[in-house]
């Protein structure tokens, strides 16, 4: 009996079973560290942050009904892209984790609470 073979397919077996329940752990780890990120901005600086959360929920949006972008990330890219060039045009700057976790929310409020989650975005 070949115990290398026989260790590998549990090991695989193991993967396959346990990697629905870990990546559902991981979005919601992300998730949990963008909503705290947003909620550390937004205290520092609450006027700005709100300007920095409705400009990511347009950029979201546009970037949803863009025909030209149509993976997740390049939806993301596109979001995070137009919030710099808003910011730059205020003379703004800001982290840009901040403004990952601005177009997570934005995603996750637009798209997250329902069933209809579009296709592609939220990878």
């Amino acid at each position: 009996m070949d115990w290398l073979k026989v260790l590998s397919d549990f090991v695989q077996a193991m993967l396959l079973a346990t990697a629905p329940v870990l990546g559902v752990f991981l979005v919601k780890a992300v998730i949990a560290w963008g909503q705290k990120l947003a909620a550390q901005a937004k205290e520092a600086q609450p006027d700005l942050f709100s300007q920095v959360e409705w400009i990511a929920k347009t950029a979201v949006k546009a970037a949803e009904q863009s025909g030209a972008v149509t993976l997740g990330q390049e939806k993301k890219a596109y979001a995070i892209n137009a919030i710099e060039k808003w910011l730059a045009e205020k003379g703004l700057t800001l982290d840009i984790d901040l403004i990952d976790a601005a177009v997570e929310a934005a995603v996750f409020e637009e798209f997250g609470g329902k069933n209809n989650n579009p296709v592609g975005f939220v990878e």
